[in-house]
């Protein structure tokens, strides 16, 4: 529910429970304990919520090779690699990829990947042959052609109908804008990350199941 729910208190919430997650690791490594199994399943969490902080990179050099070498540290290394660089395509692949709760922080950083992306094709497509809305869908993991074109309206570019009733894009220098970027509202990824999770029970969720981490 949309009126009750506060992304912001609950990321405040993840954030605090997977710090003391690490300190719990920390302390179990000094004290000569063995790594715990799905620890670097909580790690790469810990880095997909802090792509932004100078040091995540400093985390990971600070964690165990044996935890750095498991996949899901690798996933979130390449994950944090595409983000940073722009690399939608990247991105995408590992959204479908990802298992379900790797998925939904991956969500937090879609309107980044997708206004860079948009920057990006804008300087790239202007005067040349229009794109279908329908491959830009697929291609920027949107819910469907109503979420891309309220997404694209954001930059100033409209979606047009050609004369076979496709919907296309037409980049255009003189009505692009990244004004308005902060007014995004996330849509809800049903299509792209929820489905995932139907067949799943709560148990395989928390298991990390819902897709593998690395083809």
């Amino acid at each position: 529910d949309p009126e009750v729910f506060q992304s912001k208190q609950n990321m405040e919430q993840l954030d605090k429970c997977l710090i003391s997650l690490r300190e719990m690791y920390d302390e179990r490594r000094a004290s000569g304990l063995p790594n715990l199994p799905n620890e670097a399943e909580m790690q790469s969490y810990f880095l997909l919520t802090h792509i932004d902080n100078e040091d995540v990179l400093g985390a990971v050099c600070g964690l165990p090779n044996a935890v750095i070498e498991e996949r899901a540290i690798q996933f979130a290394l390449l994950a944090l690699n595409a983000i940073k660089t722009g690399n939608f395509v990247t991105f995408g692949r590992l959204v479908h990829d990802a298992p379900y709760l790797t998925a939904c922080l991956l969500h937090k950083h879609f309107h980044r990947v997708r206004s860079a992306a948009i920057i990006r094709m804008n300087k790239t497509y202007q005067n040349r042959d229009p794109i279908q809305l329908q491959d830009l869908v697929d291609l920027l993991f949107f819910e469907s052609t109503s979420e891309a074109s309220e997404y694209f309206a954001l930059f100033g570019i409209a979606v047009e109908v050609a004369a076979d009733s496709t919907q296309i894009v037409r980049f255009k220098p003189n009505t692009f804008t990244v004004d308005n970027q902060d007014t995004w509202r996330p849509w809800k990824a049903v299509r792209i990350i929820e489905a995932r999770s139907k067949s799943l029970r709560s148990s395989q969720i928390m298991q990390g199941r819902g897709k593998a981490l690395i083809r």
